[in-house]
């Protein structure tokens, strides 16, 4: 049978491709080392994350918690 929308075959068991689920992955070490890295930035006493722009931008102190929004 012909989807008249669309000029495709109406989908069938034979035609019509059903994802497998993907396996769950997992950070790995120098990725875990480099988030740690990160994480260092954040400055929970007054609440800010300061933000290190790659290829010459501007640095920034962004607000984080209640009064951030």
């Amino acid at each position: 049978m012909e989807n008249q929308h669309t000029g495709f075959d109406a989908p069938t068991a034979a035609n019509v491709t059903v994802m497998a689920k993907r396996p769950r992955e997992y950070l790995k070490e120098p990725e875990i080392e480099r988030l740690m890295d990160a994480a260092r930035d954040l400055d929970l006493a007054h609440g800010r994350l300061h933000v290190r722009r790659s290829k010459g931008g501007e640095t920034a102190a962004l607000y984080v918690g209640k009064g951030a929004c």
